[in-house]
């Protein structure tokens, strides 16, 4: 039997010696706290962590059950402590220790146990250093974050208690969808891979029943010592409570093969102690492999993937012109139609698509870029803003611009819904255009036989110019592949664009906007977030007739175009209330610079 020190360290036989053992991994964690105590208890499942306090003798016995059935390590019932209150959490950690260890002293069974902990809600900023500190001076330095949706937020916290205590444990488990991806759009393979850099073993948890968990398992390779913990099977309400699908012997067995490659095993939501237990039962009956391996075979790829992208092979040739023009908000395209029509035979390479710009909804951008894309035979970049759509209807949009043929898209994170339609409307934001850029890439290698190129947008106006110099060099790393710019209209504008065209490894498409009067220039200066123009160009307007404004406007682009034109790889028109003869006059303007160098 194992002991305990004053500090509620394990000594003795039984004991962990750290920090030699800190790769070693009990083949068979535990199972489910919140939703067996939810059926046991018959309270709600979010009450489980107040239960420590409220009801300690039930989290013992839970704890109890799953040794008993078998469990070689238990985690703590400590799994929301991250999004309470540093005062409630600091109330309730101390308990969920002591419940734990209690457990073991009554079945006389001593485990390594583990702080679980759960990802923090968004905008919370849990005190780590006061959990962090709590669990080392109850005694344990073993440490998994659980059902995590990324790595990044946690390598501080890593660091934290690497610096408290250098010979700690360390898990992360990610919770991984049955397209290979977390809720924040990252794939399993690529979290394996970075967490290996950081923690001690590594983990797949939630979200999907035991075939879908092997299943998924299968497809990855792993470099740190690897626990899957699934679901007891699918989800389902049965009188107003969750219940679970998966019997125990169904769990045990189909989760048994991966004993032999070496990964420890366990439960998450829906599993109990007879889960466990009929694990365990299956764990001692099967022959001991000859050589556990920990290291599976390669990811799957797509097979025949095509590499080639019309829309970057444009660059090879010259600096490519897109114009965007603004979808209907109607549902009579044709004049649309025959915009795109017009500017194809005037000299656009691709149209640009905007996706419901300023939050105001009109056709949907996808759709319009695959009509134009097979009607007018036109490459067509079609925007799309994190704003409206989740993860599932991203995923769809690029898979079907896939099917015809749309191959490039421009994402954003998106321009917020108007303020009068919020309590109607709501926003999403499952990404914001860095990780959309990222998940693309996902689908890229693991969807799409077809990759789509990704570009993005690039504020050269912002007053803070470093800051998107960052932002910018991040949807880089994610796969940006192009950046089109802001209107190039004022002198910082253009000094911003010397310093991206410098410090950024991708194409650059300057920004060009036609300003048509002078009503035109001062609702741009003074209304439209991301444009700037320099103070003289409102009044240069004034009193023109339309023919007027627009000769000056193709001079002032004109201007715009010679000095901008060292500093960029093409050129990014903004057609302004659908004046396809002003930009066809732009774009003879470039046709002519081009040909003078």
């Amino acid at each position: 039997m194992s002991r305990m020190t004053e500090s509620g360290r394990e000594t003795g036989p039984g004991a962990e010696k750290r920090p030699e053992t800190r790769s070693v991994l009990p083949t068979l964690f535990d199972g489910a706290m919140g939703t067996w105590y939810a059926r046991v208890s018959q309270e709600p499942s979010n009450q489980v962590e107040l239960a420590n306090v409220t009801d300690p003798v039930r989290i013992q016995e839970i704890h109890r059950g799953y040794l008993e059935a078998g469990a070689q390590a238990l985690l703590t019932n400590t799994f929301a402590l991250p999004q309470m209150d540093p005062l409630t959490a600091g109330e309730i950690l101390p308990a969920a220790v002591r419940n734990a260890r209690m457990a073991m002293d009554q079945t006389g069974v001593q485990v390594p146990l583990y702080a679980g902990l759960g990802p923090a809600e968004s905008g919370c900023e849990p005190d780590w250093s006061a959990l962090i500190r709590g669990f080392l001076e109850a005694g344990v330095n073993r440490f998994l974050f659980e059902t995590q949706p990324e790595l990044g937020s946690l390598l501080p916290v890593f660091a934290l208690i690497r610096g408290m205590d250098p010979g700690a444990q360390i898990g992360v488990s990610f919770a991984v969808e049955a397209d290979g991806l977390t809720k924040a759009g990252l794939a399993a393979q690529m979290l394996l891979d970075e967490a290996a850099e950081h923690a001690d073993f590594l983990g797949l948890n939630c979200l999907q029943g035991p075939a879908g968990m092997v299943k998924l398992v299968s497809s990855l390779h792993w470099k740190k010592p690897l626990v899957i913990r699934p679901n007891a099977g699918s989800a389902a309400v049965v009188g107003n409570r969750m219940s679970f699908t998966a019997s125990p012997e169904y769990f045990a067995r189909t989760l048994l093969p991966l004993a032999d490659r070496g990964v420890s095993l366990g439960g998450c939501c829906g599993t109990s102690p007879a889960h466990i237990a009929a694990l365990a039962r299956r764990l001692a009956e099967r022959p001991v492999p000859a050589e556990s391996d920990t290291v599976s075979g390669s990811s799957e790829t797509v097979a025949g993937k095509r590499e080639d992208n019309a829309f970057m092979a444009l660059f090879e040739k010259g600096k490519p012109v897109l114009v965007e023009a603004d979808p209907p908000a109607n549902d009579d395209v044709m004049p649309w139609l025959a915009a795109v029509k017009r500017l194809r035979q005037a000299g656009a390479d691709v149209i640009t698509i905007s996706d419901n710009p300023v939050g105001r909804p009109k056709a949907d951008s996808c759709m319009l870029a695959a009509l134009a894309a097979r009607e007018e035979d036109i490459l067509v970049l079609p925007h799309i803003a994190c704003r409206d759509k989740n993860r599932n209807a991203i995923r769809s949009l690029i898979t079907g611009l896939s099917v015809f043929g749309v191959h490039q898209c421009l994402v954003v994170t998106g321009d917020p819904v108007c303020e009068e339609d919020r309590s109607e409307v709501r926003q999403v934001y499952n990404f914001n255009s860095r990780r959309l850029a990222g998940y693309i890439q996902v689908l890229n290698e693991t969807v799409l036989t077809h990759p789509v190129c990704v570009a993005g947008a690039l504020n050269v106006n912002a007053p803070n110019f470093d800051v998107q110099l960052r932002l910018a060099k991040e949807k880089i790393a994610n796969g940006v592949q192009a950046l089109l710019t802001q209107p190039v209209l004022s002198a910082r504008g253009l000094e911003n664009l010397k310093r991206a065209h410098h410090e950024l490894d991708c194409r650059i498409l300057a920004g060009i906007f036609p300003v048509i009067s002078e009503r035109n220039a001062l609702y741009l200066q003074n209304e439209v977030t991301g444009i700037e123009l320099d103070d003289r160009i409102p009044g240069l307007y004034a009193a023109r007739s339309r023919q007027e404004a627009e000769d000056l406007a193709v001079r002032i682009c004109r201007d715009v175009i010679r000095e901008a034109a060292p500093y960029c790889d093409g050129w990014y028109i903004m057609m302004p209330f659908r004046r396809t003869e002003l930009v066809s006059r732009i774009m003879a303007v470039i046709r002519e610079q081009e040909e003078v160098r």
